[in-house]
């Protein structure tokens, strides 16, 4: 059986927004969707494969675009071939559809939703314009509002670009008011393709000290019930504990991606990229064997104190975003400077609430 294996599945390659720092690029205006032979297809290799509960992280693009009746039934199908070994659903969503009958569904199937916010309406609406133009906030706010009524879990995802950088201690009371249990601060960045050039909107240092004005933040009120999701886990691997956070444990190998056509990837943000093989044409365990090996620090790496414990050394992503494997990540300043803050601070507790 393997280790546990945790699961992205694409249905859709369409988007009904036009963020502008869009990793996925001119991807997301195929229409493409995944066929439900397709899904059936990787259902039954996922649970022939990897040991214990199977988490499907329900994914686009956007994935609400396939519908509900449509949604509904790609549910039902990995149910089918998973109830046995159980199966852990959540959905990433930009919230512009998600409705009452969308909410009331989710909370039904005891979903966890990761939704898109970049923080008040002037900071999000900059980023995250629909199609036609025009802001996105105020439909997302309702979004997470019904999802709230219905007791749905609901995590946020906030992309750190430039303006976003001196509002860090803003960013954290606003969500704290939202009410919501965890907030995800990601640096925007983007692999080229076709020989274009990496991309990060934000560099490591500036990244570092916007992590270390939200850490103050939080910090000073011990009250709240709000997770940061890599300070927190930084934290807890700074405890020695396991982190819960894939760029912290230096190993893509639990991790897949399949896309709408039945291509299996090893992470999202290598979509395009690094294309491991097709579940149409093989078994899912020979396109196992092919998985990238754990991530081996480079020089600058090797010579840093933190090594051991930050992302920029343990993650591929930000490795190859940096352009060469013996380099480090593109944020290692970033990582360096966090981590020697919490040195210096001492170390918080871990969690709360």
């Amino acid at each position: 059986m393997g280790k546990r294996l945790s699961a992205v599945v694409k249905l859709s390659e369409s988007c009904n927004l036009a963020c502008t720092y869009c990793y996925q690029g001119d991807r997301l205006r195929s229409g493409q969707k995944m066929a439900h032979d397709t899904l059936d297809r990787i259902c039954a290799e996922l649970a022939l494969n990897g040991a214990g509960p199977i988490p499907i992280l329900w994914y686009g693009g956007e994935p609400t675009l396939v519908g509900l009746k449509s949604f509904q039934r790609s549910v039902d199908c990995a149910q089918q071939h998973l109830q046995y070994r159980g199966l852990e659903n959540s959905l990433q969503t930009n919230g512009i559809l998600i409705d009452e009958a969308w909410a009331r569904f989710l909370a039904l199937r005891d979903f966890r939703v990761r939704l898109s916010l970049d923080g008040p309406d002037d900071l999000h609406n900059a980023c995250r314009p629909g199609l036609g133009g025009g802001g996105s906030h105020a439909q997302v706010v309702k979004a997470l509002r019904r999802l709230q009524q219905q007791a749905v879990e609901v995590r946020l995802a906030c992309t750190i670009t430039r303006p976003s950088l001196p509002r860090a201690r803003e960013l954290v009371r606003y969500f704290e008011q939202l009410g919501v249990k965890e907030i995800d601060f990601t640096p925007a960045l983007r692999l080229g393709t076709e020989g274009a050039s990496n991309e990060a909107w934000v560099d490591g240092a500036e990244y570092g000290e916007f992590l270390i004005d939200a850490l103050e933040a939080w910090l000073e009120k011990p009250t709240s019930r709000l997770q940061i999701r890599s300070l927190t886990a930084l934290i807890r691997k700074l405890h020695g504990l396991e982190s819960g956070f894939c760029k912290l444990e230096g190993n893509c190998s639990r991790f897949l991606t399949f896309g709408w056509d039945g291509s299996v990837y090893p992470c999202d943000e290598f979509s395009g990229r690094i294309r491991l093989g097709n579940v149409l044409n093989e078994p899912l365990r020979e396109i196992l064997g092919r998985r990238p090996p754990k991530a081996s620090p480079g020089p600058a790496c090797q010579e840093c104190r933190w090594e051991a414990t930050c992302p920029g050394s343990l993650c591929p992503f930000e490795k190859a975003v940096a352009g060469d494997g013996a380099r480090a990540s593109i944020m290692c300043d970033g990582w360096r400077r966090l981590q020697e803050h919490l040195h210096q601070r001492g170390l918080p507790a871990y969690s709360r609430g």
